[in-house]
């Protein structure tokens, strides 16, 4: 019992001073544990809230760390490489330059205009369905011919025959006037060199040179009461240097050369003779297929 109350326990806590000076040398104070292993481990949790205290310590260089990783960042600079941005800048221009391209663009339409005003010029097939020569006639009707297209010959006028085939047509109204307006059927007129050797006529015909005309008038009447209406006019036999009722088939009116022979004659056939034509001055009947009434086929 007297151990009990001893007073070596007292001396016990003026020991723990010392223990607070341990930390200054922290491995001298390990052999010191052991003579009181309960007591120092009281003391030692002290020290071990300290130790924690030093780790925070070393977590501080950690973010010091991606601190040294920024430094790296300057990498990303060169990233704003992509200095194609400027490149952008270059885009408005694409614009302007397309601006000029369309502006450029409706000159265009502008070229083909002259074309129409050639085509009275070019002599082609292709324009004569276009070409009117006169109010009532185009081009179509007098380079017209069966023989030309059954034998695939192009029966274009050139640029002298054209401006004859012009005036031709302005006679052609004349006539038609004369004749009450009455809508004409034109079966031949011009035949160039090619298509005149091809149907046999003469080198002199005044249709190698589109002055003379083959028509009808059905809604004024037939070839020979026409041939007797248009002699009559001498007005218009001043232009005339043939009139002539063939073959009881149409009238054949010619308006070249000058001065005008102001001609009537009447074309027929004769028997055994095919249809090779023979002329007789004036204005004579025939028969519907040609020839003469008396002649015996």
């Amino acid at each position: 019992m007297a151990e009990a109350p001893a007073a070596a326990t007292p001396p016990a806590p003026a020991e723990t001073p010392p223990a607070a000076a341990a930390p200054e040398p922290p491995a001298a104070a390990a052999p010191e544990a052991p003579p009181a292993a309960e007591a120092p481990a009281a003391d030692a949790a002290p020290p071990t809230a300290e130790a924690p205290a030093s780790p925070p310590a070393p977590e501080t260089p950690a973010p010091e760390t991606p601190s040294s990783a920024s430094p790296e960042q300057p990498a990303p600079e060169p990233a704003p490489e992509p200095a194609p941005e400027p490149t952008p800048e270059p885009a408005p221009e694409r614009p302007t330059t397309e601006t000029p391209a369309t502006s450029e663009t409706p000159s265009a339409p502008p070229e083909p205009a002259p074309a129409p005003e050639t085509r009275p010029d070019v002599v082609a097939p292709a324009p004569a369905d276009l070409l009117q020569l006169s109010p009532h006639f185009h081009l179509r009707e007098f380079i017209f011919s069966e023989t030309a297209q059954a034998r695939g010959i192009d029966n274009s006028p050139d640029a002298h025959d054209l401006e004859t085939l012009r005036r031709t047509a302005q006679l052609m109204e004349k006539v038609r006037t004369l004749l009450g307006d009455k809508s004409i059927h034109i079966n031949s007129c011009y035949r160039n060199e090619a298509l005149n050797r091809a149907v046999g006529g003469v080198a002199d015909s005044a249709h190698r040179t589109g002055h003379a005309v083959d028509f009808t008038c059905a809604q004024f009447g037939a070839p020979y009461e026409i041939v007797e209406f248009l002699r009559q006019n001498t007005e218009l036999m001043e232009e005339v240097d043939q009139l002539i009722f063939e073959c009881s088939r149409w009238v054949h009116i010619s308006f070249e050369p000058k001065p005008c022979r102001k001609q009537v004659l009447t074309g027929y056939y004769q028997p055994g003779q095919g249809r090779k034509v023979f002329y007789l001055n004036d204005l004579h009947a025939l028969r519907e297929d040609g020839y003469l009434p008396d002649a015996q086929v």
